[in-house]
């Protein structure tokens, strides 16, 4: 019976082991802030986006104790809840941007990819909970990072993918 319980728990464990995003969030911040340049850093967003693609978006779910809550959680392939994903947004024209996740759009890794030093003017960031919240509601509840495109190929590159699936 012990050997029974023990199994269970280590096979429980064993499978939630790869299913710490926050914890993955946490190191990975920690990382962009110690990167020294911009070109450093947008190889770290260009990891990150295309290792959160393995974790898909979750059914909101809405929780009333004392007031609604809503729940805005990513799963891995098992299903397990793993928690929330940084939100990476591209801001290509005045009042046009992406959200860019590979899960909806496997189309955008072809501009990930083509992210690079020259063609992104800049990169702002904000990882504080309640700020991010206030900008991008419970999608943006574990940070975000924009970036701001210049180039013009590159701009009508995402125009080109965006309008692929309207």
């Amino acid at each position: 019976m012990t050997i029974l319980v023990f199994g269970m728990t280590y096979g429980q464990e064993n499978e939630t082991s790869d299913c710490d995003l926050q914890s993955e969030n946490q190191l990975w911040k920690a990382e962009y802030e110690k990167a020294e340049s911009k070109a450093e850093r947008i190889e770290l967003i260009k990891s990150k986006i295309k290792s959160d693609s393995i974790y898909e978006q979750s059914e909101p779910k809405i929780k009333t104790a004392h007031s609604p809550t809503i729940f805005n959680e990513h799963k891995n392939k098992n299903g397990i809840e793993c928690g929330c994903k940084i939100l990476f947004v591209l801001h290509y024209k005045k009042r046009r941007s992406i959200i860019v996740n590979l899960n909806d759009r496997p189309e955008l890794s072809i501009v990930v990819d083509k992210l690079n030093s020259e063609n992104v003017e800049r990169i702002w960031t904000e990882f504080n909970k309640e700020t991010a919240q206030a900008v991008y509601g419970v999608a943006g509840k574990c940070g975000f990072v924009q970036l701001r495109i210049t180039d013009r190929k590159l701009k009508r590159l995402i125009k080109n993918v965006w309008q692929q699936r309207i």
